[in-house]
């Protein structure tokens, strides 16, 4: 089972502790580039099509939520491409606040949300690899399992 991780750069150190589980866009010096490029920039179409292509060869799309992802313009991109592919993806949201707002984007979308903690950020991923996508979100507390 593969990952599409997606963060913010400020965030990576995070991002590379996830390193346990493959990932479909292990460059992550490519993929933190991104930011200083304008998303609606011509020159951004080649990195969009290597990111839509990143996210369909994932499983589990997994975006870790800090203090700015829910007004990162990528990110949200991101999380809409995501949503676009058929067959949808597993989501899950790592909050690494629990007061950081989640990107509209990703809401009432069947998505996990989790505290950054390894044994809560593994099963996350495992029940999103394994349950089909709806409009309800979930937390660890709600015990979807």
């Amino acid at each position: 089972m593969t990952i599409y991780l997606c963060y913010e750069p400020d965030v990576r150190i995070c991002a590379d502790r996830l390193d346990a589980r493959p990932a479909t866009n292990r460059e992550r010096e490519r993929y933190d580039a991104r930011e200083s490029i304008p998303i609606n920039a011509p020159e951004a179409d080649d990195l969009k099509q290597s990111i839509r292509q990143q996210i369909a060869a994932c499983n589990v799309f997994v975006c870790i939520i800090a203090g700015g992802t829910f007004h990162n313009e990528w990110i949200n991109w991101e999380i809409r491409e995501a949503l676009a592919i058929t067959p949808r993806k597993g989501f899950v949201g790592i909050l690494l606040k629990d007061f950081y707002e989640i990107p509209d984007a990703l809401k009432n979308q069947g998505a996990m949300f989790t505290p950054f903690m390894k044994d809560n950020v593994e099963a996350a991923i495992e029940w999103a690899a394994q349950n089909q996508p709806g409009s309800e979100d979930y937390t660890l507390t709600d015990d979807p399992c």
